[in-house]
């Protein structure tokens, strides 16, 4: 092999690396800046959403002051006397709510006192239930006379009767052995 052949060899590798890096410089230049990261643009984004988000009472506010309550009525004949009517309450009772006047609940009352023989009946719930307990089995015979002293207590003592045994049940305290229903 000659020389020049050699020589001609050799530039023309070196040639093509040194064309390689100046044109990979020029296209970077070239391009567009790289995006944003995702954390950046995310941020913007939820930026954004908190200021709407930050706005939304105010505008709330606005667009609810502005409303009025409207009504449509389709009235047949001879009914305008009783749209009147109802037009006069509604007013007075928007007077009344602008005015912070609205009618006033009473307190609720407390519950009655109850009587000796729903305090009898309760007594006597609790003890089926104890001594079944004590046994640790819910028979049906159990049921049924917890049933009799339910139907005479009030809401209050019937719920915690029934919230002792179903407890107890619960726990595993008690076997179910009942046929039908469980009180």
């Amino acid at each position: 092999m000659s020389s020049t052949f050699m020589k001609q060899a050799l530039w023309v590798p070196l040639a093509t690396l040194a064309l390689g890096v100046a044109s990979g410089l020029a296209v970077g230049r070239a391009a567009p800046p790289p995006p944003a990261s995702g954390n950046e643009e995310l941020l913007r984004l939820l930026e954004g959403q908190r200021a709407l988000l930050e706005a939304l009472p105010a505008r709330l506010a606005a667009e609810a002051g502005a409303r009025q309550v409207q009504c449509a009525v389709d009235t047949p004949s001879g009914a305008s006397t009783e749209l009147a009517a109802l037009r006069t309450e509604l007013a007075s009772l928007r007077e009344e709510l602008a005015l912070g006047h609205g009618a006033r609940t009473r307190p609720p009352e407390p519950p009655p006192e109850p009587s000796p023989q729903a305090i009898a009946a309760r007594q006597q719930g609790l003890q089926v239930i104890e001594a079944a307990s004590r046994s640790g089995e819910w028979k049906t015979e159990d049921a049924q006379a917890l049933r009799e002293q339910l139907a005479d207590m009030g809401d209050d003592q019937r719920q915690e009767v029934m919230r002792r045994l179903i407890v107890l049940l619960n726990e595993g305290k008690l076997k179910r052995r009942t046929q039908g229903p469980l009180f």
